[in-house]
């Protein structure tokens, strides 16, 4: 308990009360010692009956889920069962990775009442974040006094931030709405594609003849046609480095959760496509979701990967490969989404052609933007010459390193993190037409 503003603005009257009567003894002699003994009695009271009144009871109501990015409401409930109207202040303590609406809240509690205080959290980072006690503050009847306590709130105190996913998710659901592409993914038909029997229909022009069934045109006596799907059942393993390469920050955001958001895209694409899809987050260590079918199975991979953090380790390509090789028998789709340097090119090419022995590889390597703009900007004097052709050579390594990586049999995607998506769904599209898998 600690004195409030009115008592220590009494206790200042009281002092200048006494200097009085140290200079005027008569009459402020006698008036110091009334004021002086009723400061202390309503003081003592007040503080008494601060003591007895019922501590106030708080709790915490945290979002669900929250998305990176996107602000969630929070909600603190407060209730305490005196006689009397309770002047509370209440702060609750977010996580430093967490912004929350201005704080503290000042509220008048009538009694018996349950009083609820709104506010927004806002989180700048992904992963699993715990709140603190909630700091309370109360007064005394005659506001002479504050109590302050510290609410655990534990009913709710921890809250995962998951990867803001839902833009791309959204688009992709417009786009399978109105049965149409994705912007950048063509649709079209391949020859010799591998697919499963779906069913009989009338013949179209553009049909390939290779597809009638002449048993039923013959009863018919109209051509038919079978029709095929893609094949389903089959696996997809998406392979992320969470090295230090992924720090690199693109359109404000780490280059790890663009590719989070497009593994989350490609996953979506293959779950409905009926392809089992698995996750490996490799860096400073391994975590592994081993493939699963079905629609739900897009809540366990973001549950998976909402905690996925760049280290600032150096990414061990042959590790993660033989880890992968060891876990994934049947034969998979394995794309590997990694930000790639020229450094890079000597372990990730053995890896690829451990990984190539069994299944099919696609190294999906991130831009790095930095360079590409200094080899747009015309050097101007010495210092930005070596700048650009150091920039120059360094890309010039990079393609290099890319065809090497394509004459070992795997397919690259090199792009930027915002045609990332894209890029990763037009892959597999071609892949399942071609059936390559």
């Amino acid at each position: 308990m600690r004195p409030a503003a009115p008592l220590l603005i009494a206790c200042i009257a009281f002092a200048g009360i006494a200097l009085l009567a140290s200079i005027w003894p008569e009459p402020w002699h006698g008036v110091w010692l009334l004021s002086g003994a009723i400061l202390v009695m309503v003081a003592l009271a007040d503080l008494c009956w601060l003591a007895f009144l019922p501590r106030p009871e708080v709790r915490r109501i945290l979002p669900s889920r929250l998305a990176q990015g996107v602000a969630g409401n929070a909600q603190l409930l407060l209730k305490h069962g005196g006689a009397r109207v309770l002047r509370a202040t209440i702060y609750d303590a977010a996580p430093a990775e967490i912004t929350s609406s201005p704080m503290p809240w000042i509220a008048k509690v009538p009694p018996t009442t349950t009083l609820e205080c709104n506010y927004t959290l806002h989180a700048t980072q992904r992963g699993k974040f715990h709140f603190g006690c909630v700091r309370l503050r109360w007064d005394s009847p005659l506001r002479l006094w504050h109590r302050y306590a510290l609410a655990p709130a534990e009913e709710l105190s921890q809250l995962r931030v998951y990867p803001n996913y839902e833009p791309i998710i959204r688009q992709t659901l417009l786009a399978v709405a109105h049965q149409t592409n994705i912007d950048g993914i063509q649709s079209r038909r391949v020859a010799g594609a591998s697919r499963d029997f779906h069913a009989l229909r009338d013949f179209q022009e553009g049909d390939s003849l290779s597809k009638v069934h002449w048993g039923a045109t013959s009863r018919m006596q109209k051509l038919i046609t079978r029709e095929y799907r893609q094949e389903r059942n089959q696996n997809v393993i998406v392979a992320i480095d969470c090295g230090r390469r992924m720090r690199a920050m693109e359109d404000g955001v780490p280059q790890l959760d663009h590719a989070l958001n497009a593994m989350l895209l490609l996953s979506y694409l293959a779950l409905k496509q009926g392809d089992h899809v698995g996750v490996l987050g490799f860096g400073k260590e391994n975590r592994w979701l081993a493939p699963k079918r079905g629609s739900h199975i897009i809540t366990e991979i973001l549950e998976h990967v909402a905690d996925y953090q760049s280290s600032e380790v150096t990414t061990d390509f042959s590790q993660a490969a033989s880890y992968l090789f060891a876990r994934q028998k049947q034969r998979a789709l394995i794309i590997i989404l990694t930000n790639l340097r020229t450094e890079d090119h000597t372990e990730l090419l053995p890896a690829v052609q451990l990984l190539r022995s069994r299944h099919l590889v696609v190294i999906a390597s991130l831009r790095d933007l930095a360079l590409s703009d200094a080899v747009q900007h015309e050097p101007t004097n010495f210092r930005t010459s070596i700048s650009h052709s150091t920039a120059q050579l360094q890309l010039l390594e990079r393609e290099g390193s890319l065809l090497e990586l394509k004459a070992a049999g795997a397919d690259v995607i090199d792009t930027s993190a915002a045609a990332l998506p894209f890029a990763l769904a037009q892959n597999y599209s071609e892949i399942k037409r071609r059936g390559r898998l």
